[in-house]
């Protein structure tokens, strides 16, 4: 594995496993089976392995390593909602303060904010609800809803999360997002605006336009 030879390490762990089945190394192999799994993008068969080990987990550390593993997984077959659940369990196994917890905190952090598809944010935010990571999911949900043109409902989520989280890091941010959902409400989209110039050495040219304008406008009305 280390000599970047993913494809024989998962040859040699799969014989070792189905020779020595009741070794002691037996969980340090299957462990091992799962990352070179992960290595060549293999994430279904990996699953399979981890998923059977995560009960039987020696301690917590080791508990924690796998689900670490399977939320890498999931995350590579697609399933956000399942990847962060993986990497919450993983976070428990660490305290704070140690760098494999800032790792997964951050690692959280990046997949919530890094979702490009609302169902997405809006599956993690009822999963969760009000506890860690449905504030992120959330706030993403806000921005998805957002950028897809649907305002009210963008509103309606802003103001939930304001009064689910009250004094959270990013209430700031929330509110500004309402000021510029307020704003784009009151625009009338059927509504066009038009620059000319009117006074200095192109005013002529402003004004033929404007005429131009103001006959079309009569002409639509007729």
């Amino acid at each position: 594995f280390d000599q970047n030879q993913a494809a024989e390490a998962a040859k040699k762990l799969q014989g070792l496993l189905e020779r020595y089945p009741t070794s002691d190394l037996i969980d340090e192999a299957r462990y091992w089976l799962g990352k070179v799994l992960l290595a060549q993008d293999r994430a279904k068969e990996a699953i399979t392995v981890l998923e059977d080990m995560v009960a039987d987990a020696p301690d917590a550390r080791r508990k924690a390593q796998v689900s670490e593993l399977l939320g890498d997984a999931w995350w590579k077959q697609g399933d956000a909602a399942k990847s962060a659940r993986w990497y919450l369990a993983a976070r428990a196994g660490f305290d704070a303060g140690e760098p494999d917890a800032a790792r997964l905190d951050e690692r959280i952090r990046a997949l919530i904010s890094g979702l490009a598809k609302l169902e997405d944010a809006q599956e993690l935010a009822r999963r969760f609800g009000k506890d860690p990571p449905g504030d992120l999911a959330r706030f993403r949900e806000v921005e998805l809803l957002s950028a897809a043109g649907k305002l009210d409902e963008a509103r309606s989520r802003a103001g939930d999360f304001l009064k689910a989280y009250p004094g959270h890091p990013f209430e700031e941010k929330i509110r500004e997002r309402l000021r510029l959902l307020e704003t784009a409400a009151q625009v009338d989209p059927g509504k066009v605006g038009v620059l000319l110039p009117l006074s200095g050495k192109y005013a002529v040219f402003g004004e033929r336009a404007l005429r131009g304008i103001d006959l079309a406008q009569q002409e639509s009305v007729k």
